[in-house]
């Protein structure tokens, strides 16, 4: 589970998306879920969706000092109505959530390759913005990326909020980022690359992992840290 919130004053609104874990369907995929709540003078948040499917997922938290991210937060789902059956009624668990950095930014730096060990440089250039899909906001990537030193890779272009088999690419999930560079817009070979990282140091830096499948790259696969300029 995972979405965007935003706040006025006290009161906190939002859309979260959930997920199918091990078969169970709940919910359907990508169904936005819309939730409102408030924050109390002690920092203290709550929100809860309307009934889907007769189901309800309240998330409860503390806000820290500065707002920067949520501690103790757990969630649970309950029945609408309860003469009526409900799928998920009664899970419950553990939230993370933190402010979502800005990303709109220059990033610069080195990628290995643990295929053969080779070091590129690489250059993104990213824009964050807001894209909508089935009528719920996502944070998504668009921009320029280009590498120096690689054979099978030069450059391509980023499309926000690509959506591929029905899932929705190139987003910002909390600070967590993932794009997909798909077939046809490398200038190279015919190949997708695949990124997934973390924002870390307030937007400043990324880190994460990227993999090629097909084409001269094969399933070549590496790790990257890039810094903001």
């Amino acid at each position: 589970m995972g979405g965007i919130l935003t706040t006025t004053g006290s009161n906190v609104a939002g859309t979260l998306f959930v997920g199918i874990v091990n078969g169970a369907s709940c919910f359907s995929a990508l169904q936005p879920i819309p939730v409102t709540g408030t924050i109390s003078n002690s920092g203290s948040v709550s929100v809860a969706s309307s009934a889907i499917n007769n189901q309800i997922i309240t998330v409860t938290g503390n806000l820290t000092s500065g707002g920067s991210s949520v501690t103790g937060a757990t969630y649970s789902v309950s029945s609408g109505n309860t003469s009526q059956a409900s799928c998920a009624a009664g899970d419950q668990g553990k939230v993370a959530a933190s402010i979502a950095f800005p990303l709109s930014s220059v990033y610069t730096g080195s990628i290995t390759s643990q295929l053969n060990g080779d070091v590129y440089l690489v250059t993104v250039n990213l824009t964050e913005q807001t894209y909508s899909f089935n009528s719920a906001p996502y944070l998504t990537l668009s921009g320029q990326i280009s590498v120096t030193g690689s054979s099978c890779f030069s450059k391509a272009t980023l499309a926000p909020g690509v959506t591929i088999n029905g899932q929705v690419d190139n987003i910002v999930f909390g600070n967590e980022l993932a794009f997909i560079v798909p077939i046809g817009s490398t200038t190279s070979f015919a190949q997708n690359l695949v990124v997934v990282g973390n924002i870390t140091q307030g937007g400043s830096m990324l880190q994460g992992t990227y993999a090629f499948g097909g084409g001269q790259c094969g399933d070549d696969t590496g790790v990257a840290t890039l810094n903001a300029q």
